[in-house]
């Protein structure tokens, strides 16, 4: 697979003026603050595009039972779980969908507990929307993070703490949790009554 030379396009990953701007690079700048690829979008995806712009109508549309029931299967193929259709929601960008989580289930001055290192918009949506951050700080052994689950307890048993704000895979430094440690953060939530929300789709757990 041929790797894309992204530089001085409009790509935010590779722009080297907005890159200078913002962070002061150059041109020995490595980017690694976007976890998208320097490779090809793979030739299947495009031809479902191209399928769909031939229909020369780029409206509205509405999702119909085909389109839920591809995510049911995904996940009963992949993941081995079993989704019901009325699980399912839809929102435009899945930062929009956790910002309707935070403001759902707290109040203004709610806590919400985010791992860091971390992308900068999960603490950001909180912080907008008048709530709390509390960062629970990964260890680094044996050149891993791993996480300190003593101190993520104690965290969550903060009763004005209502939800634990988890990044699978970790954006942007592409740690992917095992099922144990997916496992024991989930029990974790459960034991302190603390909301367990995923970003990062596909990799996390809901």
């Amino acid at each position: 697979m041929k790797e894309i030379n992204r530089k001085n396009s409009n790509d935010r990953r590779w722009n080297l003026k907005y890159l200078k701007e913002k962070y002061g690079s150059d041109e020995s700048f490595i980017a690694s603050q976007l976890t998208d690829l320097d490779f090809p979008t793979p030739n299947f995806i495009f031809r479902q595009i191209i399928r769909r712009c031939r229909f020369k109508s780029l409206s509205y549309i509405v999702l119909d039972d085909e389109y839920y029931q591809s995510i049911i299967k995904w996940y009963k193929i992949r993941k081995n779980v079993e989704l019901k259709q009325e699980w399912i929601n839809y929102c435009y960008g899945e930062l929009l969908g956790i910002v309707a989580i935070i403001r759902q289930i707290s109040h203004v001055g709610a806590k919400f507990v985010i791992t860091s290192p971390v992308r900068s918009a999960l603490p950001k949506i909180c912080t907008f929307n008048y709530r709390e951050v509390i960062f629970n700080e990964l260890q680094i052994k044996n050149n891993k993070f791993e996480f300190d689950f003593n101190a993520l307890n104690e965290q969550l048993r903060d009763p004005m703490v209502k939800a634990f704000l988890l990044c699978n895979p970790m954006n942007p430094w592409g740690k992917l949790w095992t099922v144990e440690e997916l496992t024991k953060i989930a029990n974790i939530c459960y034991q302190n009554n603390v909301i367990l929300i995923s970003d990062e789709s596909g990799g996390g757990i809901y």
